[in-house]
Protein backbone atom coordinates (compact mmCIF):
# COMPACT_ATOMS: atom_id res chain seq x y z
CA UNK A 1 0.00 0.00 0.00
CA UNK A 2 2.91 2.38 0.61
CA UNK A 3 4.27 2.31 -2.94
CA UNK A 4 3.90 5.45 -5.11
CA UNK A 5 0.23 5.45 -5.98
CA UNK A 6 0.52 7.80 -8.96
CA UNK A 7 3.56 6.21 -10.54
CA UNK A 8 3.99 7.26 -14.17
CA UNK A 9 2.30 10.64 -13.76
CA UNK A 10 4.55 13.53 -14.71
CA UNK A 11 4.63 17.16 -13.67
CA UNK A 12 3.00 19.29 -16.38
CA UNK A 13 0.45 16.77 -17.64
CA UNK A 14 -3.15 17.97 -17.96
CA UNK A 15 -6.32 16.51 -16.43
CA UNK A 16 -8.46 15.62 -19.45
CA UNK A 17 -11.60 14.32 -17.75
CA UNK A 18 -13.35 13.90 -14.42
CA UNK A 19 -15.98 11.20 -14.93
CA UNK A 20 -18.81 9.96 -12.74
CA UNK A 21 -18.35 6.28 -11.85
CA UNK A 22 -21.52 4.56 -13.07
CA UNK A 23 -21.63 1.98 -10.28
CA UNK A 24 -21.19 4.66 -7.60
CA UNK A 25 -22.30 8.23 -8.48
CA UNK A 26 -20.42 9.56 -5.45
CA UNK A 27 -17.09 8.54 -7.00
CA UNK A 28 -15.15 10.40 -9.68
CA UNK A 29 -12.61 8.95 -12.10
CA UNK A 30 -9.83 11.46 -12.80
CA UNK A 31 -8.12 10.89 -16.14
CA UNK A 32 -5.15 11.97 -18.19
CA UNK A 33 -5.97 10.86 -21.71
CA UNK A 34 -6.97 7.22 -21.44
CA UNK A 35 -5.08 6.75 -18.19
CA UNK A 36 -7.02 6.86 -14.93
CA UNK A 37 -5.01 8.96 -12.54
CA UNK A 38 -7.18 8.21 -9.50
CA UNK A 39 -10.72 7.27 -8.50
CA UNK A 40 -11.89 9.32 -5.54
CA UNK A 41 -15.03 10.30 -3.61
CA UNK A 42 -16.64 13.51 -4.88
CA UNK A 43 -16.01 15.15 -1.49
CA UNK A 44 -12.26 14.60 -1.87
CA UNK A 45 -12.27 15.89 -5.45
CA UNK A 46 -14.02 19.07 -4.32
CA UNK A 47 -11.78 19.44 -1.27
CA UNK A 48 -8.65 19.19 -3.42
CA UNK A 49 -10.20 21.61 -5.93
CA UNK A 50 -9.17 19.62 -8.99
CA UNK A 51 -10.89 20.35 -12.34
CA UNK A 52 -10.75 19.30 -15.98
CA UNK A 53 -7.96 21.11 -17.83
CA UNK A 54 -5.88 21.59 -14.69
CA UNK A 55 -2.15 21.02 -15.01
CA UNK A 56 -0.68 18.39 -12.70
CA UNK A 57 1.89 19.78 -10.30
CA UNK A 58 3.91 17.96 -7.66
CA UNK A 59 1.61 19.45 -5.00
CA UNK A 60 -1.52 18.25 -6.81
CA UNK A 61 -0.07 14.79 -7.36
CA UNK A 62 0.79 14.60 -3.65
CA UNK A 63 -2.73 15.67 -2.66
CA UNK A 64 -4.26 13.06 -4.96
CA UNK A 65 -1.92 10.41 -3.64
CA UNK A 66 -2.95 11.18 -0.07
CA UNK A 67 -6.62 11.03 -1.05
CA UNK A 68 -6.17 7.68 -2.78
CA UNK A 69 -4.41 6.27 0.27
CA UNK A 70 -7.09 7.67 2.57
CA UNK A 71 -9.79 5.99 0.46
CA UNK A 72 -7.93 2.68 0.63
CA UNK A 73 -7.66 2.97 4.43
CA UNK A 74 -11.36 3.82 4.70
CA UNK A 75 -12.39 0.82 2.60
CA UNK A 76 -10.16 -1.49 4.63
CA UNK A 77 -11.55 -0.08 7.88
CA UNK A 78 -15.14 -0.63 6.75
CA UNK A 79 -14.39 -4.24 5.83
CA UNK A 80 -12.86 -4.84 9.25
CA UNK A 81 -15.68 -3.32 11.31
CA UNK A 82 -18.27 -5.27 9.33
CA UNK A 83 -16.69 -8.47 10.65
CA UNK A 84 -16.50 -7.48 14.31
CA UNK A 85 -16.36 -4.53 16.68
CA UNK A 86 -13.08 -2.72 17.34
CA UNK A 87 -11.88 -0.07 19.73
CA UNK A 88 -10.27 3.01 18.20
CA UNK A 89 -6.82 1.80 19.22
CA UNK A 90 -7.37 -1.75 17.97
CA UNK A 91 -8.50 -0.53 14.57
CA UNK A 92 -5.54 1.83 14.24
CA UNK A 93 -3.13 -0.98 15.09
CA UNK A 94 -4.81 -3.31 12.59
CA UNK A 95 -4.70 -0.72 9.81
CA UNK A 96 -1.02 -0.07 10.47
CA UNK A 97 -0.31 -3.55 9.10
CA UNK A 98 -1.41 -2.33 5.64
CA UNK A 99 -0.24 1.28 5.72
CA UNK A 100 2.55 3.07 7.58
CA UNK A 101 0.99 6.54 7.36
CA UNK A 102 -0.25 6.81 10.95
CA UNK A 103 -1.58 10.35 10.49
CA UNK A 104 -3.91 9.29 7.65
CA UNK A 105 -4.99 6.22 9.58
CA UNK A 106 -5.88 8.28 12.64
CA UNK A 107 -7.77 10.77 10.45
CA UNK A 108 -9.90 7.99 8.96
CA UNK A 109 -10.50 6.25 12.30
CA UNK A 110 -11.39 9.51 14.06
CA UNK A 111 -13.93 10.19 11.31
CA UNK A 112 -15.46 6.75 11.98
CA UNK A 113 -15.56 7.59 15.70
CA UNK A 114 -17.31 10.89 15.00
CA UNK A 115 -19.89 9.06 12.89
CA UNK A 116 -20.51 6.50 15.64
CA UNK A 117 -19.09 3.54 13.73
CA UNK A 118 -16.46 3.18 16.48
CA UNK A 119 -17.59 3.65 20.08
CA UNK A 120 -15.01 2.74 22.71
CA UNK A 121 -17.42 3.13 25.63
CA UNK A 122 -20.11 0.85 24.17
CA UNK A 123 -17.46 -1.62 23.01
CA UNK A 124 -15.81 -1.66 26.44
CA UNK A 125 -19.12 -2.17 28.24
CA UNK A 126 -19.96 -5.15 26.06
CA UNK A 127 -16.57 -6.70 26.77
CA UNK A 128 -16.92 -6.04 30.51
CA UNK A 129 -20.38 -7.63 30.67
CA UNK A 130 -19.15 -10.64 28.71
CA UNK A 131 -16.19 -11.10 31.06
CA UNK A 132 -18.33 -10.91 34.21
CA UNK A 133 -20.71 -13.46 32.74
CA UNK A 134 -17.86 -15.93 32.31
CA UNK A 135 -17.02 -15.90 36.00
CA UNK A 136 -15.80 -13.68 38.83
CA UNK A 137 -13.23 -11.06 37.94
CA UNK A 138 -11.54 -8.38 40.01
CA UNK A 139 -11.73 -4.69 39.22
CA UNK A 140 -8.01 -4.50 38.46
CA UNK A 141 -8.09 -7.45 36.08
CA UNK A 142 -11.21 -6.16 34.32
CA UNK A 143 -9.50 -2.82 33.77
CA UNK A 144 -6.36 -4.61 32.56
CA UNK A 145 -8.33 -6.63 30.01
CA UNK A 146 -10.06 -3.49 28.73
CA UNK A 147 -6.73 -1.69 28.40
CA UNK A 148 -5.41 -4.71 26.47
CA UNK A 149 -8.13 -3.88 23.92
CA UNK A 150 -6.55 -0.41 23.57
CA UNK A 151 -9.27 1.32 25.53
CA UNK A 152 -8.10 4.48 27.31
CA UNK A 153 -7.13 3.65 30.95
CA UNK A 154 -9.44 6.30 32.43
CA UNK A 155 -12.38 5.00 30.39
CA UNK A 156 -11.42 1.41 31.24
CA UNK A 157 -11.46 2.28 34.95
CA UNK A 158 -14.84 3.96 34.62
CA UNK A 159 -16.33 0.96 32.80
CA UNK A 160 -14.86 -1.48 35.33
CA UNK A 161 -16.24 0.55 38.25
CA UNK A 162 -19.73 0.80 36.79
CA UNK A 163 -19.87 -2.82 35.64
CA UNK A 164 -18.79 -4.24 38.99
CA UNK A 165 -21.11 -1.87 40.87
CA UNK A 166 -23.91 -3.75 39.13
CA UNK A 167 -22.22 -7.16 39.48
CA UNK A 168 -20.68 -7.56 42.96
CA UNK A 169 -17.35 -9.34 42.30
CA UNK A 170 -17.18 -10.82 45.82
CA UNK A 171 -20.63 -12.40 45.55
CA UNK A 172 -19.72 -13.66 42.07
CA UNK A 173 -16.53 -15.15 43.52
CA UNK A 174 -18.52 -16.86 46.28
CA UNK A 175 -20.91 -18.40 43.75
CA UNK A 176 -17.93 -19.51 41.67
CA UNK A 177 -16.20 -20.99 44.74
CA UNK A 178 -19.25 -23.01 45.76
CA UNK A 179 -19.53 -24.50 42.28
CA UNK A 180 -15.83 -25.36 42.24
CA UNK A 181 -16.02 -26.99 45.66
CA UNK A 182 -18.75 -29.33 44.42
CA UNK A 183 -16.44 -30.58 41.65
CA UNK A 184 -13.68 -31.33 44.20
CA UNK A 185 -15.73 -32.90 47.00
CA UNK A 186 -13.51 -36.01 47.11
CA UNK A 187 -10.29 -34.00 47.56
CA UNK A 188 -8.71 -33.14 50.92
CA UNK A 189 -9.68 -29.69 52.18
CA UNK A 190 -6.13 -28.36 51.85
CA UNK A 191 -6.14 -29.33 48.15
CA UNK A 192 -9.54 -27.70 47.60
CA UNK A 193 -8.40 -24.57 49.39
CA UNK A 194 -5.15 -24.26 47.45
CA UNK A 195 -6.83 -24.85 44.08
CA UNK A 196 -9.59 -22.40 44.83
CA UNK A 197 -7.06 -19.83 46.01
CA UNK A 198 -5.14 -20.21 42.76
CA UNK A 199 -8.28 -19.95 40.64
CA UNK A 200 -9.36 -16.72 42.35
CA UNK A 201 -5.81 -15.31 42.19
CA UNK A 202 -5.76 -15.85 38.42
CA UNK A 203 -8.94 -13.80 38.21
CA UNK A 204 -7.17 -10.89 39.81
CA UNK A 205 -8.46 -11.10 43.39
CA UNK A 206 -6.12 -10.00 46.16
CA UNK A 207 -5.37 -12.06 49.29
CA UNK A 208 -7.75 -10.15 51.54
CA UNK A 209 -10.70 -10.60 49.18
CA UNK A 210 -9.92 -14.29 48.66
CA UNK A 211 -9.87 -14.81 52.44
CA UNK A 212 -13.33 -13.18 52.67
CA UNK A 213 -14.59 -15.54 49.97
CA UNK A 214 -13.05 -18.57 51.68
CA UNK A 215 -14.68 -17.64 54.98
CA UNK A 216 -18.06 -17.26 53.28
CA UNK A 217 -17.85 -20.79 51.83
CA UNK A 218 -16.64 -22.28 55.09
CA UNK A 219 -13.03 -23.10 54.24
CA UNK A 220 -10.20 -22.79 56.78
CA UNK A 221 -7.14 -20.99 55.46
CA UNK A 222 -3.57 -21.78 56.42
CA UNK A 223 -1.55 -18.65 57.11
CA UNK A 224 1.01 -19.53 54.42
CA UNK A 225 -1.39 -20.58 51.69
CA UNK A 226 -0.73 -17.50 49.57
CA UNK A 227 3.03 -17.66 49.95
Amino acid sequence: MDQLLLDGVHDGQTITAIEVVTKDPLLRRIKIGRKTLATLPLDDVEAIGIAKGEVVTNELASALEQAVMRLHIRKTAHKLIKRRAFSRGELIKKLQTTCSNSLLIETVVDDLCNKGAIDDEAYGRNIAISLTQRGPISQSQLKQKLCARHINPDLAQQIADQTLAENDPVEAAVTFARKRIKTMHSKPQIVITRRLWGALSRRGFDSETIRIVMNKVGLDIAEDIDS
